[in-house]
C-alpha cells in the first residue's frame, strides 16, 4: 500500500476544500427572513430582514358603547396586563368581558391576541373571525386575521384578509406592511414595494416599513435606494430597538463596497446586543473582506458559542481558516457546516411533505425550494432531491391555491 505524501494528502484537503465551498458558497449568505410578530419585534434565533406589526389594540368607543361598563373595565385591564405579556391573566380578563357583554366584538380581538402570542394559532383565528362577526367593518381585526393566516400557512386567506382590510380603512398602515411582506413572500416584489410605499405614506414615521421597503429594493437590485431606506429606518429608531435597522443597512453598505461604515455598524450592534449570534457573524464577513482573519476567526467562533447550530458561521470559519492555510481546520468546519445544512434541508422537506398532505401547496412549494437551495446532492440525499424537483414541477401547473 502507498502511503500518500504530506503534497498528496494537501491537494487532496484542498479538492475537498473546494467540494464543500462549491456548496456551501450558495447556502452561507446570511438570509433574513420574516416571522410575523404579534407585537413589535418577534424574537427568533435569525434577525428579521422585514419586520410585522400587529394591529393596534386599543378599545373603540362606538364599540365600548354596545357593551357594560363592567365588561369594558374587563376589556381594558386586559390590553394593559397584554401589554406586560401577563398573557394568561389578560386572556382571563376578555374572557369576562365577553361573559358579561357576549357581543363586544374588541373582547374577542384581544383574546385572539393573546391566544396568538402563546402560539395558539387556530384559537386565534376562530376568536378574529368571532370579532368580524359581529363587526365585518373591523379592519383591525381583518390585519390581524390575517396575520394568524399566514402564521398557519393559509397563504390565499391571507392575502383576501389584507386586502379586505386596507378595503374597510386605506390608511391601514399595518395591513400594508404586512401585505407587502407576504407578496414578497410568494415573489411579487413589485407589488411588496408598492404596500410598503402606502404603508409609509399612512405613517411616514414607521421604523419598520421603510425597512421593509429597503429590502424589496434591495430584491430588485436598487441597493442606493435600500440604502436610504434603512438610513431612514435607522434614523427614527433609537437604541436597542435599532440593531435589526443597523444590520440590514451594514449589509447593504458592505455589499455596495463601503465595509468600513459597515464595520462601525456592525460593532454598534454588537456593543448594543452582545448576545446577538448574527451580529458578530456580520462582524466576522467585514473583518474576513479586510484580510483580517484572525478577527474574523474570533468572530465566527463567537457566533457559533451563541448558536452552536450556526451553519453559517461554521461555513465562514472554514474559510477563514483556509486563508490562514490550515486546511485540516478549514476542512473539519465546512463540513460541520455541510452536516448542519443537511439536517435542516430535511427540515425542510418534511414541512413540505406535511403541507402537501394538509392541502397547502404554496407551503409546501416554498419549503421544498429551501430544501433544495441547502441540501447538498450526494448518494444520501438524492432520492429526496428528485422528489423535491418532481413536486415543485407538479406544484407550477396549474397554479394551486392553498387550503383555507
Amino acid at each position: 500500500m502507498t502511503i500518500p505524501s504530506r503534497f498528496d494528502r494537501r491537494c487532496q484537503l484542498s479538492d475537498r476544500i473546494r467540494q464543500c465551498i462549491r456548496h456551501l458558497t450558495a447556502c452561507s449568505v446570511l438570509t433574513l427572513s420574516l416571522c410575523p410578530a404579534v407585537s413589535g419585534n418577534h424574537d427568533i434565533p435569525i434577525p428579521l430582514s422585514e419586520e410585522g406589526f400587529a394591529a393596534s389594540i386599543e378599545p373603540r368607543l362606538s364599540e365600548a358603547l354596545k357593551a357594560s361598563n363592567e365588561a369594558v373595565t374587563h376589556h381594558n385591564l386586559g390590553l394593559v396586563l397584554l401589554s406586560r405579556q401577563d398573557l394568561k391573566s389578560a386572556a382571563d380578563e376578555f374572557r369576562a368581558a365577553i361573559q358579561l357583554s357576549p357581543d363586544f366584538s374588541d373582547a374577542y380581538h384581544g383574546l385572539g391576541l393573546c391566544l396568538m402570542k402563546t402560539g395558539d394559532i387556530p384559537g386565534a383565528i376562530q376568536q378574529y373571525r368571532q370579532a368580524i362577526r359581529l363587526d365585518p367593518v373591523y379592519s383591525l381585526a381583518h390585519t390581524n386575521l390575517a396575520l394568524a393566516l399566514e402564521l398557519d400557512g393559509e397563504t390565499d386567506a391571507a392575502l383576501e384578509e389584507y386586502r379586505e382590510a386596507i378595503r374597510l380603512r386605506p390608511d391601514n398602515a399595518v395591513a400594508h406592511n404586512n401585505l407587502g411582506i407576504l407578496l414578497k413572500s410568494i415573489g411579487d416584489v413589485d407589488g411588496a414595494i408598492a404596500e410598503y410605499r402606502l404603508a409609509i405614506s399612512s405613517r411616514p414615521d414607521s421604523a419598520s416599513a421603510h425597512n421593509n421597503l429597503g429590502v424589496a429594493l434591495q430584491a430588485k437590485g436598487d441597493l442606493q435606494g435600500a440604502i436610504l431606506s434603512y438610513q431612514e429606518a435607522f434614523r427614527l429608531q433609537a437604541g436597542t430597538g435599532a440593531v435589526l435597522y443597523a444590520l440590514n443597512l451594514g449589509m447593504a453598505l458592505q455589499a455596495s463596497g463601503k465595509v468600513d461604515g459597515a464595520l462601525g455598524l456592525y460593532r454598534t450592534v454588537v456593543r448594543l446586543k452582545p448576545e446577538l449570534a448574527e451580529a458578530h457573524y456580520q462582524l466576522g464577513t467585514a473583518w474576513q473582506i479586510k484580510q483580517q482573519p484572525d478577527h474574523a476567526i474570533a468572530e465566527f467562533q463567537e457566533a457559533i458559542r451563541l448558536r452552536p447550530a450556526y451553519a453559517d458561521a461554521y461555513a465562514a470559519l472554514g474559510v477563514a481558516y483556509q486563508t490562514k492555510g490550515d486546511s485540516d481546520q478549514a476542512l473539519t468546519y465546512l463540513q460541520q457546516a455541510s452536516n448542519l445544512h443537511t439536517e435542516a434541508a430535511l427540515t425542510h422537506y418534511k414541512s413540505g411533505m406535511r403541507s402537501l398532505a394538509t392541502g397547502k401547496p404554496r407551503k409546501a412549494g416554498r419549503a421544498f425550494e429551501e430544501f433544495l437551495r441547502l441540501i447538498p446532492d450526494n448518494p444520501d440525499t438524492h432520492d429526496k432531491i428528485v422528489t423535491a424537483k418532481s413536486m415543485l414541477n407538479e406544484l407550477a401547473v396549474p397554479a394551486r391555491k392553498d387550503a383555507p
